[in-house]
């Protein structure tokens, strides 16, 4: 059933991306987006050549859309994705809401991602959904949330940062389990080729957030960083670091109030 599904999946994804090349001339965009943030952060895990490729046939994007300003920045996306459990018959739907607009004197602004599990695939049908806010989420639970306050209006407006992270430790854990936790128990955790918060990033990663999460918050050259292209994260300049505390390991290298869920 779960090679079946994968298959099915990854049909799907095909039928969908030449729709997009064709509609854009041969630069499907937003699958690109995707692509280049996996790549940052499969170059980071200590995946081989061969096991980096499997992991990127595991990342099924669903018809994501971007509109954007009339040229490069994107205004507004919805993304979904499917990450598959490269050994186990499973996998998480990841799903991506963003809204972008300046005006005059003020900027609206929110993203929300959410995740959807499954633990077990056993059928081969896909069943591909999306959350519809927050009464109608669909089986999604919020990944994180962030957004720029809508006060006070007009000229006195400031950018004042309202932000949720929806998973606590155990839970990072286990979305890490449910996709490689096959690979760590035969490895072991100091060995696994992919750490807790690299599988975050990987999640963030499959609807084209790319996110890089310090090894350690305090070494200036090391900082966790956006790279928001083609994004737009105006005011947002603490959560980087909020977002980087949340997915961050308890690796010993952190201090106790950044390893605090």
């Amino acid at each position: 059933m779960y090679l079946a599904q994968r298959k099915a999946a990854s049909e799907r994804m095909k039928e969908n991306l030449a729709s997009a090349e064709a509609e854009d001339e041969g630069d499907p965009r937003p699958f690109r987006v995707v692509k280049q943030a996996v790549d940052k952060v499969l170059k980071r895990t200590r995946f081989d050549a061969a096991a980096s490729q499997a992991m990127r046939e595991c990342i099924i994007t669903f018809n994501p859309q971007f509109v954007d300003d009339g040229g490069y920045a994107v205004d507004e996306a919805t993304t979904l994705s499917r990450v598959y459990s490269p050994t186990n018959p499973a996998a998480i739907d990841v799903h991506l809401d963003y809204w972008y607009r300046g005006r005059w004197s003020s900027v609206e602004f929110f993203c929300t991602v959410s995740y959807r599990l499954h633990r077990v695939i056993a059928t081969d049908k896909l069943d591909i959904r999306s959350p519809r806010g927050p009464d109608e989420m669909n089986d999604f639970r919020i990944l994180f949330e962030l957004g720029l306050e809508d006060i006070p209006p007009g000229r006195k407006w400031r950018a004042i940062e309202k932000r949720k992270f929806g998973i606590d430790k155990r839970e990072a854990h286990m979305l890490h389990e449910v996709l490689f936790g096959q690979q760590q128990a035969s490895t072991g955790a100091d060995a696994a080729p992919i750490s807790v918060k690299e599988t975050l990033s990987l999640l963030l990663a499959s609807v084209g957030m790319s996110f890089h999460a310090a090894i350690d918050p305090k070494d200036g050259d090391n900082q966790d960083t956006f790279s928001m292209e083609p994004w737009s994260c105006d005011g947002l300049s603490g959560s980087a670091r909020w977002l980087g505390k949340h997915i961050r390991l308890d690796d010993g290298k952190d201090s106790e109030e950044e390893n605090d869920y």
